[in-house]
């Protein structure tokens, strides 16, 4: 008579606890790709929208004929400036973590509810006889969801 070849149960209880190994090292590996991928998403984002403000400012910029000085704030990390066009005036400031632009006495927000403005700092940048010819921008962007994520846009822009 042949002798029947079986598993036994803790043949079986092995397999499954490799198994079981292998399904958690792949699930693992799979929510960190995700995780991955929703920082880089997110960090995207924030360069585009970094980019978004700075041709705004460079725009603004085109159009200034000066600064007004006495309504701007400087060297704060909440700061404030008043540019003078030709057309009037316009101004960017902070409230709430978020880039307002005014123009013609209208508030538009030009950052979305995602990101937070951490740091709107402004420097004077003056020539060689002393004059305001332009400003210095440190701006910080930081996602929301995620307070390690941030962007940091660092220029100067001067008037013509």
């Amino acid at each position: 008579m042949k002798k029947l070849k079986a598993i036994s149960i803790v043949e079986v209880l092995v397999y499954f606890a490799l198994f079981g190994i292998i399904f958690l090292a792949i699930i693992s590996f799979m929510i960190s790709v995700v995780d991955n991928n929703s920082i880089a998403e997110q960090r995207i984002d924030l360069q585009k929208s970094s980019i978004f403000v700075m041709n705004h400012l460079n725009n603004s910029f085109d159009l200034t004929n000066s600064i007004n000085t006495d309504n701007s704030i400087f060297n704060n990390n909440n700061g404030k400036i008043v540019l003078n066009l030709t057309s009037g005036t316009v101004q960017y400031y902070v409230s709430n973590n978020v880039l307002h632009y005014v123009e013609n006495g209208t508030d538009y927000i030009l950052t979305t509810v995602d990101y937070n403005i951490t740091k709107f700092y402004l420097e004077r940048v003056l020539n060689g006889k002393d004059e305001l010819v332009g400003a210095r921008f440190d701006i910080k962007f930081q996602s929301v969801k995620t307070s390690n994520n941030y962007f940091t846009l660092q220029t100067s822009l001067l008037f013509k």
